[in-house]
């Protein structure tokens, strides 16, 4: 009988409840990370980011890598477009981010900290690289993307834009990173070891991606480029992301893998 009640997830006077406690020390703040990271996103607007929680007895550190774009400048005798700019620097202002630490703090009852890290490059995390994927999917076919996508990714043994082989220190320094949230947490749980380059790149989008209005049917491109070892660990970190979205035709996925030697 022991047995059978610890298997209940709720007793009785917890029924009127909204929440299966699992653990412990989960109980209260997944429902605030939730609601956290959905006024963060709000707050962005036009999110191209990967955002992780860590929280400490006196404080809630949001620790954010996020991606501005490139903006292109007008040309002459062409009207610029009425959408708003991809990337807005008032957003990560301190006058607006004080205003955002306090909403939260009042929240978690906690001190607030944001740790804004700016990535140059979009392959250098999977999540963001998928967001920037998908916001391109509305402007811009598959097979551009893709043709895009292959000329800049500066995976070992092929120099960006080029053909030819070159060397692993050839390389620059800024774009040996892959999905810098998995090498911290690695680093937790006693793993030492340290991104060396990126090693391969794989994408897959599926669902209704036509740019035509109507019912289009539903279809997968997959797409791969460098070298993948997915049974050890020990010498190779594999950065997985997905990311939905909507279109005029229905939803679709984008999903991406991307492969990093270490050391």
């Amino acid at each position: 009988m022991n047995s059978a009640k610890a298997l209940r997830l709720k007793n009785k006077l917890n029924w009127q409840t909204t929440q299966f406690l699992f653990h412990p020390s989960k109980s209260h703040n997944f429902n605030y990370d939730l609601n956290a990271l959905r006024a963060i996103e709000h707050y962005m607007q036009k999110p191209i980011n990967d955002i992780s929680v860590r929280h400490t007895p006196t404080k809630v550190v949001f620790r954010q890598y996020f991606y501005p774009g490139i903006q292109q400048p007008p040309r002459e005798g062409v009207i610029p477009s009425s959408e708003p700019p991809v990337f807005n620097s008032n957003v990560f202002d301190q006058k607006y981010l004080d205003i955002l630490k306090e909403r939260l703090g009042k929240m978690y009852n906690k001190d607030v900290e944001f740790q804004l890290i700016r990535q140059r490059y979009p392959f250098l995390n999977a999540r963001i690289l998928a967001q920037y994927i998908a916001s391109n999917t509305s402007r811009y076919r598959i097979r551009q993307i893709r043709r895009s996508l292959f000329k800049k990714i500066p995976l070992v043994g092929r120099s960006i834009g080029e053909t030819k082989k070159v060397s692993k220190s050839s390389l620059l320094s800024d774009l040996n990173a892959a999905s810098p949230t998995k090498w911290i947490q690695l680093s937790r749980i006693g793993h030492r070891f340290l991104p060396i380059h990126l090693s391969g790149f794989r994408m897959r989008i599926s669902g209704r991606m036509s740019l035509r209005k109507g019912a289009a049917r539903a279809s997968k491109a997959t797409s791969s480029m460098g070298s993948f070892r997915f049974n050890t660990i020990k010498n190779t970190m594999i950065d997985y992301a997905k990311v939905e979205r909507k279109n005029q035709n229905g939803a679709y996925c984008v999903k991406v893998w991307l492969s990093s030697s270490v050391a």
